[in-house]
């Protein structure tokens, strides 16, 4: 117990004693439950995409881009990944962030599109090398004045999507894409296609688009302007429900990029499958214009992990992942 004294007026007044007080007790600022649960976890997987990507340019003897750490909303917390599980299912997003234009050299071209599949990767399961396509001139779809190749159209979509979402966190379905393209017969969740229950968004697939859908089928027109706002109602809804606020979110077609992360660094068995992917992105032109032709990714026909082309908007052989991109 401290020991207490008394003083008189005049002891105060002339200054004899001097009264100290302890340093108050200050709490760490932002002391919540964002380091731990779900919004550590994203924290971690952000870091094992540093490390991956890491590893995979020594691989290759060049230096990988340092990604950029997103600002993650306030008002973002564990229970707003619980309204995301329910509609993804359990640990089906993974996230993601974009490189920086800046950082997509030629160093990052020849480790993420390699020129050729190196016995690395074949032993890893791994397909990825660049379509043969890519080093030739755009003849059939003119994309402006100046002579280039497809790498370099394809180029120009990559930096938009860069300069689209950056600062975002991009959660993305991790989910098995089938190993053949047989439309409606075949459902996303295994190689094999055959049990639809593996695919936790497929009845807001089928809400949309009838009791016999699946992903496949879909234009890339129909997926926007159809399924995406009725998933991203759907999040809002039991955001609300649950007394969340609603930070800034939107869903998407998975970009380019991000696909080519996932699928080279985690998911290698999506690049040996033959179904091609919507991504959320257009051809564009030299002027920066958005042409008809979408981007597709994925197939394992020419190059798996580094397959990317431009299809029209009707291709039922295309299937989708979907992104949920939160802004801060």
């Amino acid at each position: 117990m401290p020991e207490h004294i008394t003083l008189t007026e005049e002891e105060l007044t002339q200054g004899r004693y001097v009264i100290e007080q302890d340093a108050p007790t200050v709490e760490p600022i932002d002391k919540t439950d964002r380091d731990v649960g779900a919004l550590r976890d994203v924290q971690t997987g952000l870091d094992l995409l540093q490390q991956s990507l890491d590893q995979r340019a020594k691989e290759f003897g060049v230096v990988a881009p340092k990604l950029e750490r997103p600002i993650f909303p306030r008002v973002l917390t564990d229970a707003h990944f619980e309204v995301l599980k329910g509609v993804f299912g359990s640990g089906n997003l993974e996230p993601f962030v974009i490189p920086k234009p800046g950082q997509l050299t030629e160093d990052y071209f020849k480790m993420m599109y390699p020129d050729n599949w190196t016995h690395e990767d074949e032993v890893r399961g791994l397909r990825s090398f660049f379509p043969r396509h890519f080093l030739e001139q755009v003849v059939s779809h003119k994309t402006g004045p100046e002579s280039e190749t497809w790498k370099d159209a394809y180029l120009r979509v990559f930096r938009q999507e860069s300069r689209e979402h950056r600062d975002s966190i991009i959660l993305t379905e991790s989910i098995i894409k089938p190993e053949e393209k047989l439309m409606n017969a075949q459902q996303y969740g295994s190689t094999e296609g055959e049990d639809e229950a593996l695919d936790p968004l497929l009845p807001l697939i089928k809400s949309v688009f009838g009791p016999s859908s699946n992903r496949f089928a879909h234009t890339h027109q129909d997926i926007t302007n159809k399924l995406l706002p009725a998933v991203k109602e759907q999040i809002t809804r039991n955001f609300v429900a649950k007394g969340l606020m609603v930070p800034n979110f939107d869903v998407i077609l998975t970009p380019a990029l991000v696909s080519n992360l996932q699928t080279t660094l985690f998911h290698p068995e999506n690049s040996i499958t033959e179904p091609d992917e919507w991504s959320c992105s257009s051809l564009l032109g030299q002027d920066g214009s958005v042409l008809d032709s979408r981007i597709v990714v994925g197939s394992c026909r020419e190059g798996g992990a580094a397959y990317v082309a431009f299809s029209g908007s009707v291709n039922p052989f295309c299937g989708f992942r979907l992104s949920v991109v939160i802004r801060p």
